[in-house]
């Protein structure tokens, strides 16, 4: 019986790009020592490979590949770098799409108290714990290592597979419980949950997150995946519109009447240069781009043009806190809590429609990540 063929490719995010400050992901069966090198563009890129994440069997492993100092590099015109993987079987040239920083922890949904259970073959009949785990989410990567802190004092490594569930067990004269877990993600978020078993999570399923989704928004333009029960989603625009923009738009569902407090929290999964991110009022759009500039718009011939963004509201973060206060045509746009300006609508707004768009580069679809949105009646 013949072994399996040597594969080598690489494992994306769900995103469908590797956030710049994270590790890329190498999956495969290779025979030799594998050897890596990156590019981008004509530019070397020095690069470390590691093969120590704990998660791999069947014949198949893992590697991670990073740059040797600080992040992947990406420009305006090539947000991609190229790997040339080399082993005595098999060799690749592997393009990567290389996005926006992630800057989020990684979540675990639930853990469930310890069951206890026997195992019951022939040779072994040992008891154990078994911990029931739901899906780990996160944005910067297929993985994440979790460091389990037990009763007794000891440590315990494992791997969760990004948006899957799954068990654990232990030794049952070896582990009482799990004191707490902690979750590092490959662009090195990281949180820690104590008493993970012991908070108020009921085990549970979770729900279909693609009917929950749709039950939030209307896609008007583009496609729109929830990433949790908690109000996060990665968007994704259409490849081209009429422009040559791609696009993406999204209405809630519950209209809105009178004046409104919109708010909510975006980053950019992919490399978009200054394409804006948006808030949809009534009656027009409040737009932000990486570059620093914002802009309040009713239609192309009545809006403030770009705008310099308050050097207050700059954030190291890639997360941007938008917020736009609508009352009657009177409406202010916020950034990262701060005031950038102020927009008076030509007419009084007959839409209902309010919620989030971004615009990208022409003909390629672009991704954003946004949670915490909020329609409110304004003080």
């Amino acid at each position: 019986m013949g072994s399996a063929p040597a594969s080598l490719a690489v494992k994306l995010p769900r995103s469908g790009s590797v956030p710049r400050n994270a590790a890329i992901v190498l999956e495969g069966r290779v025979f030799g020592a594998l050897s890596v090198t990156a590019t981008h563009g004509d530019d070397d890129i020095p690069v470390t490979l590691d093969s120590s994440f704990p998660l791999g069997g069947g014949g198949h492993s893992y590697w991670l590949v990073r740059p040797s100092n600080g992040e992947w590099p990406t420009t305006l015109l090539r947000s991609k770098v190229t790997l040339r993987a080399a082993a005595d079987s098999p060799s690749a040239t592997i393009e990567v799409p290389i996005g926006a920083r992630d800057d989020y922890p990684p979540e675990l949904s639930w853990l469930a108290p310890p069951e206890e259970g026997t195992t019951l073959t022939p040779w072994d009949h040992r008891q154990f714990l078994r911990f029931e785990y739901g899906p780990v989410n996160d944005a910067a990567g297929p993985f994440v290592r979790g460091e389990l802190e037990l009763a007794d004092g000891r440590t315990h490594s494992v791997a969760f597979q990004e948006g899957h569930a799954g068990s654990f067990h232990f030794d049952r004269d070896s582990c009482r419980d799990v004191d707490a877990i902690t979750l590092t993600d490959l662009a090195g978020n990281s949180c820690r949950i104590a008493h993970p078993t012991r908070r108020a999570i009921p085990a549970r399923p979770m729900p279909d997150l693609t009917d929950w989704g749709k039950g939030s928004f209307k896609c008007v333009a583009g496609s729109l995946e929830a990433v949790n029960t908690l109000g996060a989603f990665i968007a994704t625009s259409d490849a081209s519109t009429t422009n040559g923009l791609s696009r993406g738009h999204f209405v809630s569902i519950r209209p809105e009447l009178g004046d409104v407090d919109i708010s909510v929290k975006m980053r950019r999964l992919t490399v978009d240069g200054g394409m804006p991110v948006e808030i949809a009022f009534r009656g027009g759009f409040f737009g932000v781009s990486a570059y620093g500039q914002w802009y309040l718009h009713e239609r192309d011939d009545h809006w403030t043009g770009w705008k310099p963004m308050p050097e207050s509201s700059r954030r190291p973060s890639s997360v941007l806190e938008l917020r736009v206060i609508q009352r009657g045509q009177h409406v202010s746009g916020y950034i990262n809590n701060e005031l950038a300006g102020d927009f008076t609508l030509d007419a009084a707004p007959t839409s209902t429609d309010v919620g989030i768009g971004f615009k990208g580069t022409p003909g390629e679809p672009s991704r954003i990540r946004f949670h915490d949105f909020f329609v409110k009646a304004p003080r």
